[in-house]
């Protein structure tokens, strides 16, 4: 049988040849001195190891979807069978999330489960909604500012619009009164 792997001494280059292979047995370690570089098909590894390790998490980076929560804000006096609704979505720190954010909006009950009735979601101001299933599931899309407005229409009680994030969390807002 032929050797595939070269011994190398005194500077000499360490060759394995196609189908080599280089085994370092339990305990053993493969050594880099300084200035050596570990090159996987052409790619110099340590410098892409550097790249990840200059990597400096930002806090606003990581509150993006962590803890988020949705503020919501009715009008003051509902209409009969309607309530205007401003939801404010922010993040874990409790800052206004700048930037618009995607997910599915449903009716639900204090517990965040979806509610079977004639309800009906339409966008008020800030941000877009597209129905996807008739009077259960809603995309929604926030503004820029972090805001979405709507109209909730249904029978006079209580209502929450939960809220299903990209990151598969989902929050329910506080009661959403709709008049008599």
């Amino acid at each position: 049988m032929t050797s595939k792997v070269h011994d190398a001494m005194h500077g000499d280059a360490l060759e394995v040849e196609e189908g080599g292979v280089i085994t370092v047995k339990s305990g053993g370690r493969l050594n880099l001195e300084s200035g050596a570089r570990l090159e996987l098909a052409g790619s110099d590894l340590a410098a892409e190891f550097a790249k990840i390790d200059a990597m400096t998490p930002v806090t606003a980076e990581l509150n993006t979807l962590a803890g988020i929560v949705a503020s919501a804000t009715m009008a003051s006096t509902p209409a009969s069978g309607s309530c205007a609704v401003q939801l404010t979505l922010k993040d874990s720190a409790g800052a206004t999330m700048a930037r618009k954010t995607a997910g599915l909006l449903y009716v639900s009950n204090a517990g965040g489960t979806a509610i079977a009735g004639a309800t009906s979601v339409a966008v008020l101001t800030n941000g877009a909604i597209e129905e996807l299933v008739a009077g259960k599931v809603d995309l929604f899309i926030s503004s820029a500012a972090g805001l979405l407005g709507f109209t909730l229409t249904a029978a006079a009680g209580s209502y929450y619009a939960s809220l299903v994030l990209p990151n598969g969390s989902v929050i329910t807002t506080a009661a959403i009164v709709v008049n008599a």
